[in-house]
C-alpha cells in the first residue's frame, strides 16, 4: 500500500512525463497579406524608414521588353535608400523581364493590373519589398515620367524616359532615371506631407505632395533640360534639409 507522499510524487512524474511528450504549438503561419500593398501613397512610409517592422529592403523590378532599367541608375537608388532608411539586414534588388503591353497609352488602373497579374513578392517575415514597373509606354498625362501610385508601388515610364533622355540638349538616362526613381521613392516613403509628418512648413500647396524649394529633389518639376557644355552640367537634386527633417521624425537616418 503507497502512502499518501507516494501517490502525489508519482501524480507529479506523470504530469511531467505527459507535457514533455506532447507536441510544442507552433504559431500560425500568417499568409502573405498582398491587399497591404494596395494601399494609398504614404501609408507604408514609417515601414520603410525605420527597423521596427521590416529590418531589410527588396526592389522587385520589373521591365517591359526593351525597357530594362539603367543599372546605375538602380545603384544610385539603393544608394539613396542607405542614405535615408534603417535597414540593418540590407537592400536588394531583383530584376526580371516582363512581355510589352501592346496598349502603350497607360492609365494608372492598367498599371495596377499589370502589377496584379505579374508581382511575385510581398513584405513579410521582416522584408520590405518595394514594386518597381518600368513600362513600354507613356502616360495618358504625356508629361509624366514616373508615378507613384500606391503604398510601395512606383511605375517608370520608360518609353517617354527614353526620349527625353540621351539626346542633345537632354540629359544623360543614367542621370534622369535617378532622379526619376529617387523622387517617386520619397513620395513612398511619405513625402511631402503623405504618410510622413511636415517638421516645418515647405508643402507646395498649389502642386499638392511636393517641396515648395526648387533645388529640393521633391519639386514637382524633375528637370530634362540639359545644360549646352559639360563644364556646365547640372548636379543631381537632393532632398533638402526640411525634407530630410521630416524623414527623421518618423524614423529614417
Amino acid at each position: 500500500m503507497k502512502t499518501p507522499r507516494t501517490n502525489c510524487l508519482c501524480l507529479l512524474l506523470l504530469i511531467l512525463l505527459a507535457q514533455a511528450c506532447r507536441k510544442p504549438v507552433l504559431p500560425e503561419q500568417v499568409p502573405v497579406q498582398t491587399h497591404d500593398a494596395e494601399r494609398p501613397v504614404g501609408r507604408a512610409a514609417r515601414e520603410l524608414l525605420s527597423d521596427s517592422i521590416y529590418t531589410s529592403l527588396t526592389l522587385e523590378v520589373q521591365y517591359m521588353t526593351g525597357y530594362a532599367p539603367d543599372s546605375a541608375a538602380l545603384g544610385n537608388l539603393r544608394s539613396f535608400l542607405f542614405r535615408h532608411v534603417h535597414k540593418p539586414a540590407g537592400i536588394r534588388t531583383v530584376i526580371t523581364e516582363i512581355p510589352p503591353a501592346k496598349d502603350t497609352l497607360n492609365s494608372l488602373e492598367e498599371v495596377a493590373a499589370i502589377e496584379k497579374q505579374y508581382r511575385t513578392r510581398y513584405s513579410k517575415e521582416g522584408d520590405a519589398v518595394v514594386y518597381l514597373l518600368y513600362t513600354n509606354g507613356v502616360f495618358i498625362e504625356p508629361e509624366m515620367l514616373g508615378y507613384a501610385y500606391r503604398s510601395n508601388s512606383a511605375v517608370v515610364f520608360g518609353k517617354n524616359l527614353h526620349e527625353n533622355s540621351n539626346t542633345r540638349r537632354r540629359p544623360a538616362r543614367t542621370d534622369l532615371e535617378t532622379k526619376v526613381l529617387q523622387h517617386e521613392l520619397g513620395h513612398l516613403m511619405g513625402l511631402v506631407n503623405v504618410g510622413t509628418p511636415l517638421q516645418s512648413e515647405h508643402k507646395d500647396a498649389a502642386h499638392g505632395k511636393h517641396c515648395s524649394n526648387r533645388r529640393c529633389l521633391m519639386y514637382y518639376l524633375i528637370d530634362t533640360e540639359e545644360s549646352p557644355t559639360f563644364l556646365l552640367q547640372k548636379p543631381l537634386p537632393r532632398l533638402c534639409a526640411a525634407c530630410r527633417r521630416d524623414l527623421r521624425a518618423n524614423g529614417g537616418k
